[in-house]
């Protein structure tokens, strides 16, 4: 993880390359690295999602959709 960025305790503070993130997007793509979705929000639910960050009972990553 220290390969593609800076961390600090609490939160992580990445400050990868172009080239790091093509590695990384590489994993991802052949599923040897797959992110943990703990639940997903539409744009309107923006206070439930930001209780549910709040709340400390976040096993993964929230994710806020939003429509464009």
């Amino acid at each position: 993880a220290a390969k593609f960025g800076a961390k600090c305790i609490g939160e992580i503070m990445v400050h990868a390359s172009g080239e790091q993130l093509k590695e990384l997007s590489g994993f991802v793509s052949s599923g040897a690295l797959k992110p943990v979705i703990d639940s997903v929000y539409s744009f309107d639910q923006l206070l439930p999602a930001l209780e549910k960050l709040e709340s400390k009972s976040v096993r993964g990553k929230v994710v806020l959709r939003a429509a464009y």
